[in-house]
């Protein structure tokens, strides 16, 4: 096959066929445009053509399947017709986001009923007594987790 015919096949590809045609040859594949995608493959090529253009087959009659299952063909779009910044219309379903089932509360509704406790008197833990009683005689060191009280210890 020459390059001419392999650079027709490619560009006849989507994009990620020929992503996928990459994977594993070309580093940092999934940043490149169609058209530098079909260079690098190409370049790729030369190393290694009888193994690209064996895959190439392969995802072409994947395709060729594809379409045969579905029991139409699709009409392939002429290489480069799509357009860097064209605006695609929104698909159906996509993006939306979800209806609120009920009524919005209000956050003033919603705290009402929640009030403020009794104050009570602070009784330190087991641990704090024992780490405070032996802070007198040498130096401790606590590892308790977030939120336990630690610094009551460091301030006694």
């Amino acid at each position: 096959m020459t390059t001419d015919e392999l650079e027709k096949l490619l560009a006849e590809l989507p994009a990620g066929r020929l992503h996928r045609l990459a994977r594993g040859r070309i580093h940092r594949h999934f940043r490149l445009g169609k058209r530098r995608l079909i260079e690098a493959l190409l370049r790729y090529s030369g190393q290694e053509r009888a193994g690209l253009e064996s895959d190439l087959k392969v995802l072409l009659q994947e395709r060729l399947t594809s379409h045969e299952e579905r029991g139409k063909e699709r009409p392939s779009r002429p290489a480069g017709s799509h357009r860097r910044g064209a605006r695609r219309e929104p698909s159906a379903g996509r993006n939306k986001e979800p209806e609120p089932a009920g009524p919005a509360t209000d956050l003033q509704s919603l705290l009402q009923g929640i009030g403020v406790p009794e104050p009570q008197p602070f009784v330190p833990d087991a641990w704090q007594d024992d780490a405070l009683a032996h802070l007198a005689d040498t130096d401790v060191v606590v590892s308790v987790p977030t939120g336990s009280g630690k610094t009551y210890v460091a301030v006694e």
